[in-house]
């Protein structure tokens, strides 16, 4: 995982050993089955994310990555377990 903050982004990036199994396209997330043990990851991402995409850069790896534009005028939702103090 790799983490970065400029003054106007911070970028998260994962990077896994299975290029084999891309992401869809973003905008291409659908809920999966409500009895479905997973899949929602995506959508939690396309849901706060203001960009997000993969690339795929040698046999071995891709990278998922997702921006968050921060500043003073953006408005972070309120989450159960995070309080902004």
């Amino acid at each position: 995982m790799r983490l970065a903050l400029t003054s106007a982004t911070v970028r998260i990036e994962v990077i896994d050993t299975r290029p084999d199994r891309l992401p869809p396209a973003p905008g291409d997330t659908s809920p999966p089955p409500p009895d479905s043990p997973g899949g929602r990851g995506l959508l939690l991402v396309a849901a706060y994310a203001d960009r997000w995409g993969w690339t795929v850069r040698d046999a071995f790896t891709k990278t998922v990555w997702a921006e968050v534009d921060h500043g003073a005028a953006r408005h972070v939702p309120e989450v159960p377990h995070f309080r902004e103090t």
